[in-house]
């Protein structure tokens, strides 16, 4: 009788303890918790038109630290002020952040225990000094006012996992306990500066129609100022005409000497590239040039002296003269030259390596200089009809002559505007651009193709 007891009372055990396994595992649905907030907007009269600074926060695994950017409006401008006021000028990316917080509304209330933050990775960035699981770290962004008065901050952590579009994500405003779901995309929460800023450096609109684009391969060590240290690789120039485009190389000898040489189907296909390449530049810094230095080259004149530019010549570039209303420079990396249908000219200086250790990354990066100019001959003189004389048919030429004249002069002078106003941009900084942007910039075409 005493054996029968203690196998059944061991079986009863041994069946409670199964239970308990077999609902450790079983993925029983989220506890809801009810709440009033439910269906409500989390931020109850937020208006965008207000916000005037942007705080990003977010943790980065493989640097194992928190990243943090401040974006403000400056005027009419928004700027980055960790990067010495540089222009936040990629509009989809402030827009989309600016609009992030708006018309949020609560789907569902999940916590009020402030030990399930850690569970629904919803803990303050702010903390992370003191988190005992940093993967657990929020994304969080602040949208504050003029004032610095916050008008909406969250912390967005985790998906839902039975969420297929992934859209539904635990969040937490900081400071309170209680963990909400709602829908939210926080991709845009990015901390990166490249996510901020345009790639079209040159300003590129389908309206500006391109010439031609030259790449100058060659490598320069500017520490000698010797010329002779120059080790020119090619020359290649893509012209673009009215519906195809033509290509040009020409070679250096042993000796340096340029010499024409029909390029072959990979050389096209990598020059036809580098040119595609001009409208989208990523960069993933600036580095302010000197006062003196951007000053003479925002308004170039011959009135400057190439002391100027002394301190150029640490990062790659030195000022050689002063031609055709613009200061030439040589780089110690080669030049890509582009060349617009309204006279303006855009050359790329591709400079020394950028010594400091950016993203934990092995890659070299290189700095980046752009200078504008005209080139009155790419919008050609009309031809000059011979003396008007009693024939209308003279007087009619003269007239089309004289109008074709001021539309040329009309055309320069926009041009002129344009690269005022490009040089206005460009006369601060050197950008930051990696070793697979010089890359694809200036190719290196392979020795046996040569």
């Amino acid at each position: 009788m005493n054996h029968a007891f203690r196998t059944t009372f061991l079986m009863l055990i041994i069946a409670v303890v199964a239970a308990f396994a077999a609902a450790s595992v079983y993925p029983w649905p989220e506890p809801v918790v009810i709440s009033g907030a439910v269906n409500k907007p989390l931020f109850e009269g937020f208006d965008t038109r207000n916000v005037r600074s942007i705080r990003v926060e977010t943790y980065n695994e493989d640097r194992n630290e928190v990243e943090r950017l401040l974006v403000r409006r400056k005027g009419e401008e928004w700027v980055l002020p960790s990067h010495s006021n540089f222009v936040a000028d990629n509009g989809r990316q402030l827009g989309a952040i600016v609009n992030l917080l708006l018309d949020k509304t609560v789907l569902e209330k999940r916590s009020d225990n402030q030990e399930d933050h850690l569970k629904y990775g919803v803990i303050d960035p702010a903390t992370s000094n003191n988190s005992v699981n940093r993967s657990s770290l929020g994304k969080k962004i602040s949208l504050s006012d003029r004032n610095n008065k916050e008008l909406a901050s969250l912390i967005v952590g985790l998906p839902l996992k039975n969420d297929p579009k992934k859209l539904k994500h635990y969040v937490r405003i900081p400071g309170q306990p209680s963990v909400y779901v709602v829908d939210i995309d926080p991709r845009g929460i990015n901390p990166d500066f490249a996510a901020w800023v345009s790639p079209n450096l040159l300003k590129l609109t389908q309206s500006t129609r391109l010439k031609d684009v030259t790449i100058d391969s060659y490598r320069l060590d500017l520490d000698t100022n010797d010329p002779a240290t120059r080790n020119t690789s090619y020359r290649a120039q893509l012209v673009v005409g009215e519906k195809s485009f033509d290509i040009t190389l020409e070679t250096a000898d042993e000796n340096g000497s340029l010499k024409e040489t029909p390029p072959n189907d990979a050389q096209q296909r990598a020059i036809q590239q580098a040119a595609g390449a001009i409208t989208s530049i990523p960069f993933s810094g600036v580095v302010a040039k000197s006062k003196l230095a951007a000053k003479s080259l925002r308004k170039p004149s011959d009135q400057s002296e190439t002391s100027a530019f002394d301190s150029m010549k640490k990062r790659g570039f030195v000022a050689t003269e002063f031609d055709n209303e613009t200061w030439q420079f040589e780089s110690a990396g080669g030049t890509v030259t582009v060349r617009t249908g309204d006279g303006v000219v855009i050359t790329l200086h591709i400079g020394a390596i950028d010594n400091q250790t950016r993203n934990n990354s092995l890659k070299l990066n290189h700095y980046l200089m752009l200078v504008a100019g005209v080139d009155e001959s790419l919008i050609p003189e009309p031809d000059k009809p011979e003396a008007a004389n009693d024939d209308s048919g003279d007087k009619e030429a003269q007239k089309t002559y004289l109008r074709k004249v001021a539309e040329r002069d009309q055309q320069l002078q926009i041009g002129r505007q344009r690269a005022a106003a490009l040089n206005e941009s460009f006369s601060k900084w050197y950008y930051i651009i990696s070793e697979d942007t010089v890359a694809r910039l200036r190719p290196e075409l392979k020795v046996a193709d040569l």
